[in-house]
């Protein structure tokens, strides 16, 4: 005959034995999670800075650069070993150029299949960087096959038309190379500089000079006019002030060569058109039969040529303006009488279009300044083992 109490005395250690190796799997699993890296991601942070260098096949190849203008060729010289933490073929990273003013955070950028993503002009400038041989942008680019390597980079220039002057305005902006994954929605980590922008009555073609911030040298112009030497020492950087319709005349050995700067601007109707409307830039008092071009990147067409018509003027037609709010400006180029700008406002932003999640679900983001989490929580690890 069975005894009552050993019987209770029986199941009550059947139930503190299968308590106790349901707590240890518990425990097993919780600090499993630690060694197999889940949890929330890490922020994406700086990788290093960036020597700015002579662009490759120039004289200046592989020598640092600290000043240039628009036609200036010029690469980057990543820190040894730079790479993306993952590879394209596996892990879907990409490598990306941009250039924004130094007040947005290179980590905060999103890109898509034109670039950072919105793209803009004068206060909220946001564009790639393009290759100084075909003027192609510099986005969406394979690392290295398993090792995720940042491979050479290639030449860049400012000559394309998204660095005239009025489109990028006076300043320091932060320029360098990053990786992006979730197809452009988040990024991995960048290396960055920073060049400040001045503008520049005598630089071809688009009117602007650039130097390395923290790398100012002094510079020595000497102008000889009638035989007398004027020599004048300005600490980089340089500012150029532009004074509206004022004509400069040099006159040296016997030439003489007269340039207008500032003249006077042009015109768009209406000038405030709506996003992604049609609109219309006259640039006035030109040669009756003269080409102009005009040029405003964010728009289509981003070029249109027009003929000075007999009353002096001539008029484009763009068939949509920019999506986004803010200042534009159109670049009026005349074959004879010189360039000239006319701005537009946008004042409401079309209705934006909300792209879909990335694969994989969206990731944590942790604020800058704090140590994010690279795991799960430990409170499971103690709840289980004081079970245990």
């Amino acid at each position: 005959m069975t005894n009552p109490d050993q019987t209770w005395r029986r199941t009550s250690r059947d139930l503190c034995r299968f308590g106790a190796i349901g707590s240890f799997v518990m425990l097993i699993l919780a600090v499993s999670t630690l060694w197999s890296g889940t949890g929330p991601e890490v922020e994406a942070a700086s990788a290093g800075p960036l020597i700015v260098q002579g662009g490759p096949g120039t004289p200046a190849a592989g020598q640092t650069l600290t000043t240039g203008g628009s036609a200036t060729a010029f690469t980057f010289q990543l820190p040894s070993g730079a790479a993306c933490t993952g590879d394209s073929a596996s892990g879907g990273f990409r490598v990306q150029s941009y250039m924004v003013p130094t007040a947005v955070d290179p980590q905060t950028l999103k890109f898509n299949f034109l670039g950072p993503n919105p793209a803009g002009s004068g206060a909220s400038y946001s564009q790639p960087l393009f290759l100084s041989d075909d003027g192609q942008r510099f986005i969406n680019v394979a690392t290295g096959i398993t090792d995720g390597l940042v491979l050479t980079l290639p030449g860049f220039d400012f000559t394309s038309t998204r660095f005239v002057a009025g489109f990028v305005l006076p300043g320091t902006y932060n320029v360098g190379i990053l990786c992006t994954k979730s197809a452009g929605a988040e990024v991995d980590k960048f290396w960055n500089t920073q060049l400040t922008f001045a503008t520049s009555a005598t630089d071809l073609p688009n009117g602007l000079t650039w130097t390395v911030s923290g790398g100012a040298t002094t510079t020595t112009t000497t102008t000889t006019v009638a035989a007398s030497t004027t020599t004048t020492t300005v600490a980089a950087p340089t500012t150029t002030t532009t004074v509206a319709a004022s004509t400069t005349t040099t006159t040296v050995a016997g030439a003489t060569t007269t340039s207008v700067v500032g003249a006077a601007s042009g015109t768009v109707a209406p000038t405030a058109p709506t996003p992604g409307g049609a609109y219309t830039a006259t640039y006035p008092n030109c040669k009756v039969g003269e080409t102009v071009t005009f040029s405003q990147p964010l728009s289509t067409p981003a070029s249109v040529t027009a003929t000075c018509a007999a009353v002096g003027n001539a008029t484009a037609s763009f068939t949509a303006a920019p999506l986004t709010a803010g200042s534009y400006t159109v670049n009026m180029v005349g074959s004879v009488s010189g360039t000239k700008t006319a701005t537009f406002v946008i004042t409401a932003a079309a209705t934006p279009v909300t792209p879909g999640a990335p694969a994989g679900g969206s990731s944590s983001a942790t604020s800058p300044g704090t140590i994010p989490s690279t795991g799960s929580s430990t409170t499971s690890i103690i709840v289980w083992g004081i079970l245990l």
